[in-house]
């Protein structure tokens, strides 16, 4: 639904629906985590605007959203070693604001933005087993004399389970932005040259449902990148060069901790992996437009 408030003002609401099907793991005696998981559904709601102001040379669209979770899809462990796999949390929920601009400055500068906030939590109580603290019960448990699959066993990994109501919903950065100013210069020729420096921000986040202090923590990063484009006038060639991460920054994109006990660390417990962004990098591109 949408409707237009003046020539250059308009609102829109939408609601829609999203399906992620179930399935099935490789395991056949778990505890928690099921051996059918259910299909994820969300409802998507969803209210803006986008507008135009000052001849066109400013724009600006803003948007806000709430989305409702039902059996939220999740890499689970299970107390029964080596049975987790893909399980469900009942109830979630997402919600955030998102502002995106742009516009023309004299001297032949043009600005361009994006910012996002998000924030989102786990709505339900159940129990779920944080395979890296699995991982530790169980080698107490063998430390004292105790098989892996013994009921002595199952039942210390049983007891690391807990409850992950309020946590954060896994890989969802608090803020998020992108800002990039560009200048155009413009010779007696024709030609046309565009240089653009940017800054791109993410904020920190939890890769996991667990939210483990010092384990699901990924932290913040903020890079720069910078390019220019020439087109000489009356050409079908083009340059475009590109510096990304200027400052070289070792900014950790993503992290995974291995939540099936398949390894151990020094300490016996799961261990943790690392992505970080690209390292500094320059790209040249000949273009030929025909």
């Amino acid at each position: 639904m949408e409707g237009d408030l003046s020539p250059r003002n308009l609102v829109y609401a939408t609601v829609s629906r999203g399906y992620k099907p179930g399935g099935s793991n490789l395991s056949q005696t778990p505890i928690l985590v099921p051996v059918i998981y259910q299909p994820e559904h969300v409802t998507a709601f969803e209210v803006g605007s986008k507008n135009r102001f000052a001849d066109n040379a400013l724009q600006l669209n803003l948007a806000a959203y709430y989305y409702a979770y039902r059996n939220l899809q999740l890499q689970l462990d299970d107390p029964v070693p080596f049975q987790g796999g893909v399980g469900n949390v009942d109830k979630a929920e997402m919600y955030g604001l998102e502002a995106e601009g742009s516009a023309l400055l004299p001297a032949g500068f043009r600005f361009d933005g994006t910012i996002g906030l998000e924030h989102g939590r786990i709505l339900s109580h159940q129990l779920l087993l944080d395979g890296y603290e699995g991982n530790l019960a169980q080698l107490t448990t063998q430390a004292q004399g105790f098989g892996a699959f013994t009921p002595q066993t199952i039942a210390a990994r049983a007891a690391a389970a807990k409850s992950a109501y309020g946590n954060s919903v896994p890989k969802l950065p608090g803020v998020t932005g992108n800002l990039t100013l560009y200048k155009t210069f413009d010779t007696a020729s024709g030609s046309k040259l565009v240089s653009n420096f940017s800054a791109v921000y993410r904020g920190p986040f939890q890769p996991r449902v667990f939210n483990e202090p010092g384990i699901d923590r990924v932290p913040s990063y903020l890079i720069f990148d910078a390019g220019i484009q020439f087109k000489p006038a009356h050409s079908h060639w083009g340059l475009d060069i590109v510096v990304s991460n200027l400052t070289d920054k070792a900014g950790v994109s993503s992290r995974f901790v291995d939540a099936f006990s398949i390894a151990s660390d020094a300490n016996g417990r799961g261990v943790i992996t690392q992505e970080y962004v690209p390292p500094r990098q320059l790209i040249a591109t000949l273009r030929y437009s025909f």
